[in-house]
């Protein structure tokens, strides 16, 4: 009798595998029989399984995934037979497992394998014994941190530093803001192709989205600035021409309708001029009176950034002129001296410092001061955001264990 008939004449409980599984073919059965003289027989065969796992990603990729391998008696109840683990369910005794194994698989490691899980399997025609193999896999966080969070923060960060540029450079941040706005809607494809199609929200979904918010919310403030500074030009042109008006009909001077307005300033020189001196640019459209810069050109106060090419002089650093200066000699070199003094005090100024502190000035110009509040707000947000997000996380993330 050969091995492959005597395995035939031992008797055999009629087993199945509660998985869906194919099995590999090998050119021979490899299979073990021993029978002891107590009347035990041991059988064994090889098998080489390749098994599926259903698993939750709710809290993706923090989530930790527990594995069953089920063995249960078909045709026979539990009064007929009764399934154990050898070695009254210790772990080294009833399951073997080599060194190395686990480390084949490249997003999760292998934590602990369980073999004490009840699993006898109750129907209407009885109760059938059952041995289940529990395998808990933890998935590795590290290549999420370098691939997905790191990332997506520096692109919300970047999204934020547009809040800092000119409201008038309207190409830089509208660029800045769209390429920030398609980079992370990129990754958040690139995550999601990667994973099952499922109904419920995991929480990676919900750090990317809000990092999209950020970064459109970031879109929309500057679509809100140019707004409100569009509206607020077209209201003082309209305001400033009804005056003209006014003016001309009580003179009985005819309106030249191919008169051209002054724009309103920048917002750099804007910030840095007094309400007297905004009150006499926007009173009738036209620049302050006629002055002179006590010796100083505007050449040197525009090579120290004072005043921006083709910008306004301070009021401050201007001598109104006189029609006659017999007599007002000493007030002329007074009023010099004291100009020199405040540009040599402006060009020992640190020039990130001025620029910082000119920023973190709030305006008097509403869409400045939107941009003043969005500066300080935004990464407040984010930051509050991030710390709540981990918190929550984390501890969803322990109970699991």
């Amino acid at each position: 009798m050969n091995l492959s008939n005597f395995r035939q004449e031992i008797r055999r409980t009629s087993q199945f595998k509660k998985l869906n599984f194919p099995f590999k073919q090998i050119d021979s059965e490899n299979m073990l029989v021993r029978i002891y003289p107590n009347g035990s027989v041991l059988y064994s065969s090889r098998l080489s399984l390749v098994c599926s796992c259903p698993m939750y990603l709710q809290l993706y990729p923090l989530d930790v995934q527990f594995c069953d391998f089920d063995l249960i008696s078909y045709a026979h109840t539990t009064r007929d037979i009764i399934y154990e683990w050898a070695g009254n369910g210790s772990l080294h005794d009833s399951v073997q497992i080599k060194q190395g194994v686990g480390q084949d698989l490249p997003d999760f490691r292998l934590d602990y394998i369980d073999t004490g899980v009840e699993c006898t399997s109750h129907t209407t025609t009885g109760s059938y014994a059952c041995l289940r193999m529990r395998i808990r896999l933890s998935r590795l966080f590290t290549y999420f941190v370098l691939q997905l969070y790191i990332p997506t923060s520096m692109v919300v960060c970047v999204s934020l530093v547009s809040f800092w540029i000119d409201m008038h450079s309207t190409a830089g941040r509208v660029t800045l803001a769209i390429t920030t706005l398609l980079t992370i809607t990129t990754m958040q494809s690139s995550i999601n192709a990667k994973l099952p199609p499922v109904n419920y929200i995991k929480v990676v979904d919900v750090w990317l989205g809000a990092c999209e918010l950020f970064v459109f919310s970031a879109l929309v403030e500057y679509a809100i600035v140019c707004y409100r500074d569009s509206t607020l030009r077209n209201s003082k042109r309209r305001d400033s021409m009804i005056i003209r008006q006014k003016r001309k009909s009580l003179a009985g001077i005819e309106e030249d309708n191919d008169s051209e307005l002054l724009p309103p300033p920048a917002e750099q020189q804007w910030d840095d001029w007094t309400n007297e001196e905004k009150s006499v640019i926007y009173d009738d459209g036209n620049l302050p009176c006629s002055c002179e810069l006590g010796g100083i050109g505007n050449a040197v106060l525009v090579s120290l950034g004072m005043v921006p090419i083709g910008g306004l002089i301070p009021q401050s650093l201007l001598i109104p002129i006189a029609a006659s200066t017999q007599g007002r000699t000493a007030e002329l070199q007074n009023n010099r001296s004291f100009s020199l003094k405040i540009l040599e005090r402006h060009k020992q100024r640190n020039p990130f410092c001025s620029w910082l502190k000119r920023k973190l000035k709030k305006s008097d110009y509403q869409p400045a001061r939107i941009d003043y509040y969005a500066r300080i707000w935004m990464p407040i947000c984010f930051i509050t955001f991030s710390c709540i997000y981990w918190a929550v996380c984390l501890f969803m993330a322990s109970k699991q264990y």
